[in-house]
C-alpha cells in the first residue's frame, strides 16, 4: 500500500487515558503540530444517552490511537498489515515445525540404517571397532554419534 501522510511524530494519548494526570481532556496531540489529531468522545456527566463509549472504553480508544499513529510513524506499517505479517510468521513457524518433523524422522531413519550397516560390518568382521586404522570407520562412527546428538536435542 500506500505510504500514508499521517502527523509525523510523537503522538500522546489523551489525558483522559493517563490515570496520573488530572486533567480529562480528550485530545490526542502530535508534537509536530499545535492541534489535535482527534478528539476521543465519551459521556460527560448525566450525558449517558449511548452515542459515546463509556469513559473506560473511550480512554483505550485514546492509548490505541496513538500508539498507532506512534507505530506506523516507526515502521510505515497499517495494523492490518502488522497482523497480516504475524499471521504469515505463524504459518510459516508451523511449516518449520512441520518440516523439522519430517527432518527429523528421515534423520532417524538414516541413523538407523547407519547403525545397522555399521553392526553388520563388525558382525561379519568387515570393521574392526577397535580398530580406528580401518578406512572409513572413525568417520562412520563420528556421523553416527553426530546424527544421534541431534536427535537426542530435539
Amino acid at each position: 500500500m500506500d505510504k500514508l501522510n499521517i502527523s509525523d511524530g510523537e503522538w500522546t494519548v489523551p489525558h483522559l487515558s493517563q490515570d496520573d494526570v488530572k486533567c480529562n481532556c480528550a485530545y490526542v496531540l502530535c508534537e509536530s503540530s499545535m492541534g489535535g489529531i482527534c478528539t476521543v468522545h465519551y459521556p460527560e456527566d448525566d450525558e449517558n444517552w449511548g452515542d459515546n463509549p463509556p469513559l473506560e472504553e473511550a480512554k483505550a480508544n485514546g492509548i490505541l490511537i496513538a500508539d498507532a499513529g506512534n507505530t506506523y510513524n516507526k515502521c510505515p506499517l497499517r495494523p492490518s498489515e502488522l497482523l497480516e505479517i504475524k499471521i504469515a510468521q505463524a504459518e510459516s513457524i508451523g511449516n518449520l515445525t512441520v518440516e523439522n518433523e519430517e527432518l527429523r524422522e528421515v534423520l532417524s531413519l538414516i541413523t538407523k540404517k547407519s547403525f545397522d550397516l555399521y553392526t553388520h560390518c563388525v558382525d561379519m568382521d568387515f570393521i574392526d571397532p577397535e580398530d580406528e586404522t580401518v578406512e572409513g570407520t572413525v568417520e562412520l562412527i563420528e556421523a553416527f554419534n553426530f546424527a544421534r546428538k541431534i536427535l537426542n536435542k530435539n
